[in-house]
């Protein structure tokens, strides 16, 4: 009887140790899961800007082409290259570089907001996923330069190079 009782009692130790080990397997599975979706989210975002970039666009861009075909909608993208931006690092270094394409970023998530997907496709490039949107559309999107006196214009010092060019297709 008295090795009944050991044996149970070795039993429930080695339960009670089993429910810590699977306790601690999930939290380390759930931690790994969080940094896996981290590691993920860092693929696919400018850490820059803090846009999505040109991998996260290319599949915003398949998706959207999928969707809009079934839909038979029009889509559009157009290509934003901010004109000179070579200058702005060369005069102004390029930290003061970072700062207008933050500034940028910033200003076209703003006048773009939920109508499109904006990405930054490398550089000075930006792009636009515009979808319902057909040629004469696209090409009516405008983006503001900054008002004089803006960040932009502190960080760089003057007001020449608010300049870009965007190019619907």
């Amino acid at each position: 009887m008295f090795e009944l009782r050991l044996a149970g009692k070795q039993l429930r130790q080695q339960l009670h140790e089993r429910d810590w080990y699977e306790q601690q397997m999930a939290g380390y599975y759930a931690a790994m899961d969080a940094l896996n979706a981290d590691l993920v989210e860092q693929t696919r975002t400018d850490p820059l800007t803090g846009l999505p970039n040109r991998r996260a666009f290319a599949a915003a861009l398949a998706a959207a082409t999928e969707q809009t075909r079934a839909a038979r909608q029009p889509l559009s993208v157009a290509l934003l290259d901010v004109d000179q931006f070579k200058t702005v690092n060369d005069v102004h270094g390029h930290d003061q570089g970072d700062v207008v394409l933050r500034e940028l970023s910033t200003l076209l998530r703003a006048h773009v907001g939920g109508t499109g997907t904006i990405a930054r496709y490398g550089g000075e490039e930006f792009v636009l996923l515009l979808s319902n949107a057909d040629l004469l559309r696209a090409r009516a999107v405008r983006i503001p330069a900054p008002k004089r006196g803006s960040d932009d214009d502190r960080a760089t010092g003057d007001r020449e190079h608010r300049r870009g060019c965007l190019a619907p297709a």
